[in-house]
């Protein structure tokens, strides 16, 4: 406590007291220091907010930096006169990443051969503000030559009011050697079937002789034969039907892909082939007790008559093997600009997992156990090939267990159509 009452009395009746009038310029100067407190929390939150954006930035630049150290990339920065790269782009030339990167030391180290197609690149790109795409050769400083991928894109900002291409670039040397060799793979196997093919093509009399002389023989045998052998030459004469269908596929593709397949185009009255086709195939349906029918309009279209009747053989072959009951339609119409031959079925249909498969050679739906009496799934990829070289579409339409259509869409850019 105060030792002096008068002294602490004086105190207690100030603080009662009402404030003494402020003069004008406290007032302001009060005003003042409030704004500047204001105006120095605002800068401490920008301060803040600039310092998280910084170290955004900066973990986006390492990220960026790693991404592209991954992917064996580098950028760069390249303006009229100059270029600035990073540290991957710099190593790729073996020089130290502090030194500035000239367009004429880069050019320097790109193959002789490559040099003048990238800088002319480089000058349309920068000349047409246009993205700059190059891929290129590169010596590297051991002598070692690399593959390399440059992508940019114009950017108007740059000093001076320049304009200046963002970049990257990747090593892309083991991609090319790759490609490289799987080409030559693939280019060597195809020759190797190429080979293959020509051979069987060109042996085809050579290996259907032995047929014939089989034919011959079971022909004299089946004469006059005894009760007790007429079982087994039945079976002798349906194995041996089988494997001449067989050899006749394998050569018949043998020649398409060897291209001794002459195609001779003539006007070809689509409806007759058809009715041709359903008449030698009738004898499958009534064997198999299922219903083969034909609308077969006139229609006269500019095309190989050879290649299109086997081509409906094979569908209409197809349907019947794989349909047990029901039947099987095989129809004509016409749409703007081709002219449609339908096979309609009621089979098994094609499973959805199987359909990106139909015309490959030797690929069965319903034959896991390889049966040779259901053939060996060549049909459609014959219709494949005899498409390709004919022009005509072929497509399909499948439900599992209810049938399916196959269409070939014959153009009609040259063809009659009867009134």
């Amino acid at each position: 406590m105060s030792k002096n009452p008068d002294l602490r009395r004086r105190a207690v009746a100030r603080a009662a007291a009402p404030p003494e009038a402020v003069p004008e310029e406290a007032s302001e100067l009060r005003r003042l220091v409030h704004e500047l407190q204001v105006h120095q929390i605002e800068l401490e939150m920008q301060n803040e907010q600039l310092r998280q954006t910084e170290e955004a930035l900066l973990e986006s630049e390492r990220l960026l930096a790693l991404a592209l150290h991954s992917a064996n990339m580098g950028s760069w920065i390249s303006m009229p006169e100059t270029g600035k790269t990073d540290t991957t782009v710099m190593r790729y030339l073996g020089m130290p990443s502090d030194v500035p990167l000239k367009h004429d030391i880069a050019l320097s180290d790109i193959y002789y051969e490559d040099r003048a197609f990238v800088a002319d690149a480089l000058q349309q790109s920068m000349a047409y503000r246009e993205p700059f795409n190059a891929r290129f050769r590169m010596v590297y400083p051991d002598g070692r030559l690399h593959w390399l991928s440059a992508r940019g894109e114009w950017s108007p900002e740059g000093p001076n009011g320049h304009g200046r291409i963002l970049g990257v670039t990747q090593d892309i040397t083991g991609e090319v050697e790759l490609l490289a060799a799987l080409t030559a793979a693939k280019d060597e196997a195809e020759q190797a079937a190429l080979v293959q093919s020509r051979f069987f093509a060109a042996a085809s009399h050579d290996l259907r002789q032995p047929f014939q002389a089989m034919r011959l023989f079971f022909e004299v045998l089946n004469q006059s034969p005894a009760e007790h052998q007429r079982p087994a030459l039945e079976r002798l004469g349906t194995s041996m039907k089988s494997a001449e269908d067989l050899l006749g596929e394998l050569l018949e593709m043998s020649r398409l892909r060897s291209g001794m397949v002459q195609l001779v185009p003539a006007a070809t009255n689509i409806g007759e082939l058809i009715a041709e086709v359903v008449s030698d195939l009738s004898l499958v349906a009534d064997a198999k007790r299922i219903v083969l029918k034909a609308f077969t309009p006139t229609v006269v279209a500019f095309i190989d008559k050879s290649a299109l009747r086997r081509m409906c053989f094979n569908l209409v072959s197809n349907a019947l093997k794989f349909t047990k009951e029901g039947g099987v339609l095989v129809g004509i119409r016409r749409r703007a600009g081709e002219v449609l031959v339908e096979v309609w079925d009621t089979g098994i249909g094609i499973e959805p997992g199987q359909a990106s498969h139909i015309f490959d050679e030797f690929f069965q739906i319903d034959n896991p156990a390889r049966d040779g009496d259901k053939g060996i799934g060549l049909g459609l990829a014959i219709v494949k090939h005899l498409c390709k070289q004919t022009g005509v579409q072929v497509s399909f339409a499948s439900r599992a267990g209810r049938g399916s259509v196959f269409r070939l869409a014959i153009p009609t850019d040259i063809n009659v159509i009867p009134d």
